[in-house]
């Protein structure tokens, strides 16, 4: 994994982008303290994208693995991450031991949709798995 954005001296929000041995970017997490002030959340995987040829490589695993450490080193163990109901990633959050905590209720385009939050109150299980 290569860093190539740390604001976090500022506000805690970094971004971590994965590239193959040719130096092409295959996806990328950002991450940083929790954005709504949650009382058990701290950390908040804020995004994760891997490119579909990319997928299911255990690249995704590394990346979350790798916001957890950076979030660990501020003495932050406990996570979440929001994501639409509906997106394949969800499986992909429970597999690695998140938990769905929370749920609510946007608008996109005149559409209502549903986001979950999945949760970790431990993220050295996530550290652990991946």
């Amino acid at each position: 994994m290569v860093e190539i954005l740390n604001i976090a001296p500022e506000n805690w929000d970094f971004i971590y982008v994965a590239e193959n041995e040719l130096g092409e970017i295959m996806g990328f997490a950002n991450g940083g303290l929790e954005r709504s002030g949650d009382s058990i959340y701290k950390g908040e995987l804020k995004a994760i994208y891997i490119l579909q040829n990319s997928q299911r490589k255990g690249i995704g695993c590394r990346l979350v693995q790798t916001v957890a450490v950076k979030l660990s080193q501020a003495n932050i163990n406990s996570m979440l991450v929001w994501v639409l109901e509906n997106n394949p990633a969800c499986r992909f959050y429970q597999k690695i031991g998140g938990k769905q905590i929370y749920s609510k209720q946007l608008e996109r385009g005149g559409a209502m949709l549903t986001e979950v939050a999945y949760g970790w109150t431990d993220t050295t299980a996530i550290i652990k798995f991946c």
